[in-house]
């Protein structure tokens, strides 16, 4: 049985006797399931996840999405271009939540992109979209050929561009903050929403912006929702991408805030559902005791129990104050 280990009884022999054979290996064991927010490996070692698929799930493979993916299997909905009653049921739930009179499902970031210039309908022949953050940039980099990209202030004066996008938070993980814009302006609001205590007070969906919301409940599947006062260029999503959009809007509804967990840690930033170290963080360190973090940006689940930050401050605590020799130097 998995249990969460210790450096001293820890092991990764199958992991590692499989791993080495691969032409590159970048991954530190190999998976046997994933579970709530918990990791089990095939050497029957037990993991918190911390990581979370950078953030964008909340839980890994729960129980009623699987339930509820085989009972509707029956019913034949696997093919687009049907209007049908599990997105029929997600818009009216997303219509709650956001409190916007038109509500899309688009599969992709880019999809949804296309679908509003389509929309919009400027009359030129190379639009320029004008981004606040490196990860819209990134995210952009496909239409590059068909779109001009230009980085933009918020908090300056905005000209030359025909559709603007911001994030929640900036490339400092700071609160973005825009003026009035007279341009077609898209809010995507970031895997963070819904994680923490008074989220939904803090953030605002604006009436007179676009709102699209990137968040992946199950199974690491982004979920794209576009919420708008007007009506947006839309196709109708398949029956499997509809049990997301309806059990995702379900479950954000239902989440008790109560029970969301605050963190807090001297080395690190602290953010509406994730944390920001100051100093890089070892992987294979917090492996050792039964964490799993990638890079120096630990994700927060509301499934995450009080148990799992108890063990996770006390690996940081020695982490940061090193006393035995697999502590890296933190110099």
């Amino acid at each position: 049985m998995s249990h969460f280990p210790n450096p001293e009884e820890y092991s990764l022999k199958q992991s590692l006797s499989h791993l080495e054979q691969l032409p590159t290996n970048t991954k530190a064991f190999i998976l046997k399931k994933a579970k709530g927010v918990y990791l089990y490996d095939i050497d029957e070692n037990k993991y918190t996840d911390f990581d979370l698929n950078k953030g964008t799930i909340l839980e890994h493979s729960p129980k009623r999405l699987t339930k509820f993916i085989k009972n509707v299997l029956s019913s034949g909905l696997n093919a687009c271009g049907f209007y049908h009653k599990f997105a029929f049921k997600a818009q009216k739930h997303w219509k709650k939540i956001t409190n916007f009179s038109y509500i899309g499902f688009y599969a992709s970031f880019i999809e949804m992109i296309l679908a509003v210039i389509n929309t919009i309908n400027i009359n030129k022949t190379k639009i320029c979209i004008g981004y606040t953050t490196q990860d819209l940039y990134l995210q952009l980099l496909p239409l590059s050929n068909i779109v001009s990209l230009k980085k933009i202030d918020p908090s300056q004066k905005i000209t030359d561009i025909d559709l603007l996008l911001i994030e929640e938070f900036n490339d400092d993980l700071e609160v973005t903050k825009i003026n009035n814009c007279s341009v077609p302006t898209i809010k995507i609001h970031s895997r963070f929403l819904f994680r923490a205590q008074g989220i939904k007070k803090e953030i605002s969906f604006e009436s007179e912006y676009l709102h699209f919301i990137t968040s992946s409940p199950f199974g690491g599947k982004a979920i794209g929702v576009l919420a708008s006062n007007v009506p947006i260029d839309y196709t109708p999503s398949s029956f499997d991408d509809g049990i997301l959009y309806l059990e995702g809007a379900k479950l954000f509804s239902s989440l008790s805030l109560s029970s969301i967990m605050q963190f807090s840690h001297p080395q690190f930033d602290c953010y509406q559902g994730f944390a920001k170290s100051h100093k890089a963080l070892d992987t294979q360190f917090f492996l050792k005791r039964g964490i799993y973090i990638q890079k120096n940006i630990l994700y927060f689940s509301p499934y995450h129990s009080k148990h799992d930050f108890r063990r996770l401050n006390q690996a940081l605590n020695e982490y940061f104050n090193p006393t035995s020799s697999d502590i890296p130097d933190q110099k």
